[in-house]
């Protein structure tokens, strides 16, 4: 939604795509929300048509890259997680 300029019956100063920047800073105030709260998850939805491109995935990887800074952050493959979630006593799920 960030990056997206075609939404229907709006004005047209709302159709402005956001800066990287600007995203990078809602992301990370988003990112850091959940590390203190405990959050054990975060989900930035990106789809390749609107987010791939060369300064959207070098904000990206700016943002990664600082969240990895902190301690216990982890970015696993879904097989690790599930294997993580199976791990796991059933009542912790």
């Amino acid at each position: 939604m960030f990056f997206s300029f075609a939404w229907m019956n709006t004005e047209n100063a709302s159709q402005r795509m956001m800066d990287p920047d600007h995203v990078f800073e809602i992301w990370w105030a988003a990112f850091l929300q959940q590390y203190r709260q405990g959050g054990e998850y975060l989900n930035i939805c990106l789809h390749p048509f609107v987010s791939g491109r060369a300064l959207r995935i070098a904000m990206l990887d700016r943002l990664i890259l600082r969240m990895k800074t902190l301690p216990l952050v982890w970015f696993p493959t879904c097989e690790s997680v599930a294997r993580h979630c199976l791990r796991l006593p059933a009542n912790s799920l």
